[in-house]
C-alpha cells in the first residue's frame, strides 16, 4: 500500500512538473545577439525588495498610463542590484510603462527617464516572465565572458503580450562600445 501511494505522489509531482514546464515555456529557446537598441522613454516608479515582487509597482504604472491615456503596450522592469551580492530585502528596481512621448506631468512618486540608442546584447524569449531570468542570465553571462564583453549597466527587461496570447520579453544588457581599431 505504501509504494502505490509514493508510486502516486511521485507521478503526481512529475506530471504537473511536466505540465508547468510546458505550459510555461521551458522548453522554448533563448535568442541572443548583439545590437544596437533603440532610444526609449521610461515612466515607472521605483521598488525594493524582492524582484519577483515588482508585478504590483509595474500594474499600477499600467492603471495610470491607462486612465491618462498614455498607450502602455509594454511594460519593464530595471533591475538595479546584483541579488548574488545584496540581501533580497535590499534589492532595487524600478518597473513601469515604455512610452511613445516625453511625460511630464506625473503623479508623486512616479518619474519618467530617457534612455538612448545604446549597444546591447538582446535576448528574446516567449516563455512566461517568471522563468525567462533562469534561462536567459546564464546564457546571456556565458555570451558576454566568451565575447570578452564589458556590461555598462544594470539589465532591462521589456515585456510584452502578444495578440496569440504568448509573451514575449526582451532582456536587454548594455554594453560598453567596443574601441575601434586602426589598421596600419
Amino acid at each position: 500500500m505504501l509504494k502505490w501511494a509514493f508510486f502516486a505522489t511521485f507521478a503526481t509531482v512529475f506530471g504537473i512538473g511536466i505540465y508547468l514546464f510546458f505550459y510555461l515555456g521551458g522548453y522554448k529557446d533563448v535568442a541572443i545577439q548583439e545590437t544596437n537598441y533603440a532610444s526609449l522613454n521610461l515612466v515607472y516608479r521605483e521598488h525594493n525588495g524582492p524582484y519577483h515582487q515588482i508585478g504590483p509597482v509595474i500594474e499600477m504604472v499600467e492603471k495610470w498610463a491607462k486612465r491618462v491615456g498614455i498607450k502602455c503596450e509594454r511594460t519593464f522592469g530595471e533591475y538595479l542590484d546584483d541579488p548574488a551580492k545584496v540581501e533580497e530585502s535590499r534589492l532595487r528596481a524600478i518597473g513601469g510603462c515604455v512610452v511613445n512621448q516625453d511625460v511630464t506631468d506625473l503623479p508623486e512618486d512616479f518619474f519618467f527617464r530617457s534612455i538612448q540608442a545604446r549597444p546591447v546584447l538582446k535576448a528574446e524569449f516567449r516563455g512566461a516572465p517568471s522563468i525567462g531570468p533562469f534561462k536567459v542570465y546564464p546564457k546571456a553571462m556565458d555570451h558576454i565572458a566568451s565575447h570578452r564583453l564589458k556590461m555598462a549597466g544594470p539589465p532591462l527587461e521589456i515585456y510584452q503580450s502578444l495578440p496569440d496570447g504568448e509573451y514575449l520579453t526582451e532582456f536587454l544588457f548594455p554594453l560598453e562600445k567596443r574601441p575601434t581599431t586602426v589598421d596600419q
